[in-house]
């Protein structure tokens, strides 16, 4: 965990936000092209879940380096992961629907929430859907961070 604390300590100052023309916000990797760069690069792709790339998912990945900089050697990642869900989790129903019709794939995740009979309602369903996706997304970014960390590991 001490190496991947200070990967995202890194990464922590590499992820930036910009604005774009028309005024909204969005998270970029910026930074020199080096193995870095590379490694959370290829951690953000595998974060997608087979989504295009899409600023939601950037921003999940650089609060999960936030949280991971911040975090103590005995911290699991599962729980950091679950801490960055429930930062990402919007509580407004309008901006919650708005990421659903983003990219309506996402439905899935609403219907895996009834499917576990955790929601209540459709918007209970749709909060726990976007919960679980950001939790999946942040933990999936972490441990591929890990596995790399690991795998430089064993060859150097």
């Amino acid at each position: 965990m001490e190496d991947l604390i200070q990967l995202c300590s890194v990464l922590s100052q590499r992820f930036a936000n910009e604005t774009r023309e028309d005024g909204t916000r969005f998270v970029v990797l910026s930074g020199p092209d080096d193995e870095i760069k590379e490694a959370a690069t290829a951690a953000i792709l595998e974060a997608h879940d087979e989504e295009l790339p899409n600023d939601w998912r950037y921003e999940v990945c650089s609060l999960a380096a936030d949280a991971v900089a911040e975090a103590s050697e005995q911290e699991e990642l599962s729980d950091i992961a679950a801490g960055v869900a429930e930062s990402v989790t919007t509580v407004s129903t309008s901006a919650l629907l708005s990421w659903y019709a983003d990219l309506p794939g996402r439905m899935c995740e609403a219907e895996e929430a009834l499917s576990s009979g955790g929601a209540e309602d459709v918007t209970d369903a749709l909060l726990q859907g976007q919960w679980m996706a950001a939790e999946r997304t942040a933990l999936c970014f972490l441990q591929t961070l890990e596995a790399q960390l690991q795998e430089s590991k064993e060859e150097g």
